[in-house]
């Protein structure tokens, strides 16, 4: 199989299907290609597409079909199973009329009313401390090609941790952040400041993805190809 390796690789959000659905494809596409998505210049992540990019920053394989992952799931006083599910179900419907209202990372109206929108959803319970963990034992470090995006649930704007100028935070920090769907999961606390699902401000991103002239990119939807907009 022909196929040319992006010099960028953009992953959006979409939950646990979605980092199965993007850890499959790209596994595929290796094994048919024998290209070596690890080897991107570049890689920006969103919610569960955060994970896999930190994944892959950190030199780890992607899993092949038939290994299960482990959910994006809560610690202590979490919920199981159907509950969870429903949970999630419901931040994303909470959540999915901000994204429209991402006009611009430099809009102050757009980010008005998308802080005044996170300020109606109540404040997540759950955390998600297991995640972190996970992330945190791959040794992920912010070494220029990965960026991981997020909204500053104070003010509404989106802060691309590992773009040149963003705070600063450990890989597992901003991961789990990326993926703290307002309403669900607790927000987090960097520097003073939380932060949650970066899918509040776009499922995709793309538009963080550092690129010129002639870059190739390879942006993957989970939620467009799952259908899991309307869910």
């Amino acid at each position: 199989m022909s196929f040319l390796e992006p010099d960028v690789l953009v992953l959006g959000g979409g939950g646990i299907l979605g980092e199965g659905w993007m850890n499959g494809l790209l596994a595929g596409l290796e094994d048919a290609s024998g290209v070596r998505f690890a080897d991107c210049r570049a890689f920006v992540g969103t919610s569960a597409g955060s994970i896999v990019a930190a994944r892959l920053v950190a030199g780890r394989e992607l899993r092949r079909p038939g290994t299960r992952p482990r959910a994006a799931s809560p610690g202590n006083g979490s919920p199981r199973g159907g509950v969870l599910r429903d949970a999630v179900a419901v931040g994303w419907r909470a959540t999915a009329p901000l994204a429209p209202l991402a006009l611009a990372a430099s809009a102050p109206a757009g980010a008005a009313v998308r802080s005044l929108a996170l300020a109606r959803v109540p404040a997540g319970r759950y955390p998600l401390d297991d995640l972190h963990r996970r992330v945190g034992g791959w040794r992920a470090r912010f070494d220029g090609r990965l960026r991981v995006c997020t909204v500053d649930r104070a003010n509404g704007r989106r802060v691309v941790f590992g773009a040149p100028g963003a705070p600063k935070a450990s890989v597992a920090d901003a991961v789990q952040a990326s993926c703290a769907i307002p309403g669900v999961f607790k927000p987090v606390r960097i520097d003073g400041h939380q932060y949650v699902d970066g899918g509040a401000w776009s499922v995709t991103n793309l538009d963080a993805a550092p690129v010129s002239r002639g870059s190739r990119v390879l942006c993957l939807e989970p939620t467009g190809a799952l259908g899991l907009r309307g869910a």
